[in-house]
Order: C-alpha cells, then sequence, then structure tokens
C-alpha cells in the first residue's frame, strides 16, 4: 500500500483530543492544504483551530460528510483520521473521503464496528489502523518540540 502524500491534500480529523490535536499538528507541519476537524466541544474546537486546523465544524450542528464534499469540489477529503472510535466518527470517515482516500484508525475501540464493504471495494478506499509508532516516529516528534515547531501555531 502506497503512503498517503500529506502535503496539499484535504484531512479529516475525528475529535479533538490530545491525539486529534497531535494529529492536526502533524498535518499542519506536512503542509496539508485543508485540515477539517469535527469536534462537539467548544474549548476542543477552539484548540484546533489554534493547532492549525483550517475548518472546524460541530457534528451535531454540522453535516460532516457534506462539509467535506463541498470543500473537495464535491470528490471529498483525501484522508481521515478517525480519533474518536465510534460507529458515527467511521460512517462520517467513509460518507467524507472520496475516491481512493484512506481512513486511518486512530482511536482504541471500545467494542466493534460494522462496515459495508462495498464502499471501500466500489470507491477503492484504504481503511487502515496505527496504534504504535516507530522509532523514527518517536526522534521526529522529539526534535519538533525541542524545535518548537510542533507549537509554532499556539504560542
Amino acid at each position: 500500500m502506497s503512503a498517503v502524500k500529506i502535503a496539499d491534500c484535504s484531512a479529516l480529523v475525528l475529535g479533538a483530543g490530545p491525539i486529534g490535536l497531535a494529529v492536526v499538528q502533524a498535518l499542519t507541519l506536512r503542509g496539508a492544504r485543508h485540515i477539517i476537524v469535527s469536534e462537539p466541544s467548544s474549548a476542543k474546537r477552539k484548540l484546533a483551530t489554534k493547532f492549525g486546523a483550517t475548518h472546524v465544524y460541530d457534528p451535531r450542528t454540522h453535516d460532516i460528510a457534506t462539509e467535506c464534499l463541498d470543500l473537495g469540489e464535491g470528490e471529498g477529503v483525501h484522508v481521515a483520521f478517525d480519533c474518536v472510535g465510534k460507529q458515527m466518527t467511521l460512517d462520517q470517515a467513509v460518507s467524507a473521503t472520496g475516491r481512493g482516500a484512506t481512513i486511518v484508525n486512530i482511536a482504541i475501540w471500545g467494542g466493534t464496528a460494522s462496515i459495508s464493504p462495498n464502499n471501500f471495494a466500489l470507491a477503492e478506499k484504504r481503511y487502515v489502523g496505527s496504534s504504535v509508532y516507530t522509532a523514527e516516529d518517536f526522534r521526529e516528534v522529539v526534535r519538533a518540540i525541542v524545535s518548537g515547531e510542533s507549537f509554532r501555531s499556539v504560542l
């Protein structure tokens, strides 16, 4: 499987807790064009904006998939990061992503989820899990923290 090209992509981050905010920072540093965050907490939405999100929505009052489709000119986002781990956020990720997109599950689920395989097969989408970092990932984060890069948009 090929890696997701972040530079100039559009990305959806579902959840703006510590992991979601870290994803926003990583996307910002990697040059994502649109970083859309879905988060019900107004305090966390404000943080997401400070951390680099370009569009922030409350999923209780906005249709996240429609917002992503509009920003992607009907095509949807290139990549979605589920940092929540609920059926609703998985469904939003599937609906908001375009043909050939990647959905990255970062959340640790407390139960099971249901998917429609046709949503992946017919649109050639990928669903990947990520729960551990490599030694190089850890070194890169430490370098970013030491240099101040990871906090540039917050300070």
